[in-house]
């Protein structure tokens, strides 16, 4: 398939001030529809280019709205992978975009499906262990072996858990998690290496955000390249991502529900100009009001 380059795609939807001194994109392939006023569709050397000037990103409760001054560019290749390996400064953007969508990924599932009885547990390494408490696959392999046990238990489980290392250089682990009340020792007892640590979130509005500032940290340590520094079980919610006519419909039927307002924000990109972004609650009151969540 050939590549439609940023002027031409310009060109056809009349955003002429864009410049055409900017660095390719970095979108990922969508699949979407667009109609009418929302978008645009145009067909170029037999592939689709598609604007949008609304995005909408849904996991479980959680809905993020952007709505953009000039419209993103889908189904457009962007870039050849060989010229990475002769441009060392591209390499590093990729490395930079990965890590923030690592973050968003991870703050968008601990938003979207930690709502009600969030639990933070901290899980550490003594020094007896039989292992290298900084070696993360051998840390891990005990991590994997603590939640199966803790699934024994609680079957209905969910959790995201987060590495991160201790100024001793040993690993140790920040779980997001749904667990019902347990004793401290009982934990303890299930994790069987080292210190636990057990707190009951009561404000979850931002849980997000501060479970991803331990993958800010991991974003930059060269432990981490070729290690994952998260993990999160199978049964959680996923971002479901609606461009154009489609993010409409999704605004459409979510206004029919209560709209609770998380996060606002007004930001300025490069390449789409002013962004309008907006963060909410589907069917959420806050617990200051005194009254539970809809059913």
């Amino acid at each position: 398939m050939k590549s439609l380059s940023r002027e031409k795609a310009d060109a056809l939807i009349g955003e002429t001030d864009r410049g055409s001194d900017l660095p390719p994109r970095l979108d990922s392939t969508v699949i979407t529809s667009l109609f009418g006023e929302i978008g645009r569709r145009f067909a170029v050397n037999g592939s689709v280019i598609e604007a949008a000037k609304i995005r909408i990103v849904k996991t479980g409760q959680r809905l993020e709205i952007y709505q953009y001054e000039k419209p993103l560019l889908l189904h457009r290749k962007t870039y050849q992978k060989g010229l990475d390996r002769k441009r060392p400064e591209r390499g590093q953007e990729y490395r930079s975009r990965k890590a923030h969508r690592a973050n968003n990924t991870l703050r968008r599932l601990a938003n979207g499906n930690f709502i009600e009885r969030v639990v933070f547990v901290t899980l550490t390494f003594n020094n007896d262990q039989t292992f290298d408490i900084s070696d993360i696959s051998a840390s891990n392999k005990r991590l994997r072996a603590f939640i199966k046990r803790l699934q024994l238990r609680f079957p209905e489980l969910k959790y995201i858990a987060v590495l991160e290392f201790q100024q001793r250089g040993a690993v140790h682990y920040h779980l997001l998690c749904n667990l019902p009340y347990i004793e401290k020792e009982e934990l303890s007892s299930i994790w069987s290496h080292g210190f636990v640590d057990i707190q009951y979130v009561q404000d979850t509005q931002k849980i997000g955000g501060y479970l991803a500032k331990y993958m800010a940290k991991n974003s930059t340590d060269p432990r981490f390249s070729e290690h994952r520094s998260y993990f999160t079980s199978k049964n959680l919610e996923r971002p479901q991502t609606f461009y154009g006519f489609q993010a409409l419909i999704m605004l459409d039927k979510s206004l029919q529900e209560k709209m609770s307002l998380a996060f606002q924000n007004e930001y300025y990109s490069r390449f789409n100009g002013k962004v309008n972004f907006g963060e909410y609650n589907l069917n959420y009151i806050s617990p200051f009001d005194g009254k539970k969540k809809d059913k």
